[in-house]
């Protein structure tokens, strides 16, 4: 199976192996993409694409099939929700669709949404929700199917991320991952549950001051890239290669999106 990320000038993939009950990672990869292939996150020129993907897979003598792959947090959206309770007779996907339809600027038709509830409640109670524009998926689902590709999951980039550093989010603590580097969502809020808030901010003062005034929720530690090498360390699916050390912040979304494979019922865009 294969994991990707594709921005407006790079893609970057990784390679899992299955060999009986043994699941391993057995290649990182990345190529520049010519320019107007992607922009702002949208793929507007599917033939370049496909093309030069194409390419870059048979480089790498690529013969999977199936793929999985994140979207960048400036063009999908990810959403942390308490529903009142529902017994009124409301189903919980229409309680949803009534809070989405005040928050995102999107008519709501145009929207792929999709949710999974956080205490395992079918009335009422926390919801992760994340939306993209479904004509933008739709390209880039359109893209991977010509490469031959049966796409089977696809998150926004930051719930990846909290995917790869759930396992060092204890019960009941609230943490923030703050890289200056990245341009959608420099500052990822979290708990073991999920993606509180994504937004872009550096200054750690304003951003604790959010969390408790919007949330009720105090900032308990601080994470960022060089925490990263030390979550390599118990991570559970095994790597037949070295990440350089400037490498593992780029691919930790990928890493991230691997173990969501991993999941029964993950939170998944395509349904």
């Amino acid at each position: 199976m294969l994991f990707f990320s594709l921005s407006d000038n790079s893609v970057k993939l990784l390679k899992l192996n299955k060999l009986w009950l043994l699941n391993y990672l057995s290649e990182a990869a990345e190529t520049g993409l010519t320019e107007g292939l992607i922009r702002n996150g949208e793929s507007v020129n599917q033939e370049g694409l496909v093309e030069q993907l194409g390419n870059f897979l048979r480089d790498l003598k690529i013969k999977d099939k199936e793929c999985a792959f994140i979207l960048h947090d400036e063009r999908a959206y990810i959403l942390r929700l308490a529903l009142p309770d529902t017994s009124d007779g409301r189903v919980i996907s229409e309680a949803i669709k009534e809070r989405v339809s005040l928050i995102i600027p999107e008519p709501l038709e145009s929207l792929e949404t999709t949710y999974k509830t956080l205490d395992g409640s079918k009335q009422g109670g926390e919801v992760q929700i994340a939306a993209v524009n479904r004509e933008l998926l739709n390209k880039y689902l359109a893209v991977f199917q010509e490469l031959g590709f049966r796409p089977r999951l696809v998150v926004p980039e930051s719930y990846a991320f909290f995917s790869l550093i759930s396992p060092f989010i204890t019960e009941g603590e609230t943490i923030i991952y703050l890289d200056p580097e990245f341009k959608a969502a420099n500052a990822i809020i979290m708990d073991k549950d999920g993606v509180i808030e994504t937004f872009v901010e550096q200054d750690l003062e304003k951003i604790r001051r959010f969390a408790l005034e919007k949330w009720g929720r105090k900032i308990e530690r601080v994470f960022g890239p060089a925490n990263l090498s030390e979550l390599l360390k118990i991570y559970p699916i095994p790597l037949r290669f070295k990440f350089e050390p400037d490498q593992i912040t780029d691919f930790a979304s990928l890493l991230g999106l691997a173990l969501l494979t991993r999941q029964q019922k993950p939170l998944n865009l395509l349904g």
